[in-house]
């Protein structure tokens, strides 16, 4: 059992964790970068949460940190839970990546963005 109130807040209702997260000032841009998803045979955690790839030590800097990513007209927030054997630097769950395009989509190109805690 967690009692990290950012894993907590990543297990709620997706809408509800994503107004709370929503408004939270940008601390810093990573940029464009190819986002993916991942299921639970890669983490058990769904909803608002994003792991990034075990072979790019660039990106396990944004582990623990709270991400906005940018696709389209859409955001989503996502908590990086950590690094896992993902295809692509940055790969959100499911339901987060729903959020901002179809799982059929397999990656896209989108704009990740570090919030304050």
């Amino acid at each position: 059992m967690t009692s990290d109130p950012l894993i907590l807040l990543g297990r709620r209702a997706f809408a509800e964790a994503q107004a709370q997260l929503a408004g939270i000032p940008i601390v810093d841009s990573v940029g464009g970068e190819q986002v993916g998803w991942y299921d639970t045979a890669i983490d058990p955690e769904t909803g608002s949460f994003a792991v990034v790839s075990e072979d790019d030590p660039s990106a396990q800097a944004l582990i623990g940190e709270t991400i906005r990513v940018e696709y389209s007209a859409r955001v989503v927030y996502a908590y990086v839970l950590g690094a896992r054997a993902v295809s692509t630097r940055v790969a959100l769950a499911r339901r987060a990546f729903l959020g901002l395009a179809a799982p059929s989509e397999g990656t896209i190109e989108a704009f990740v963005k570090v919030v304050a805690r």
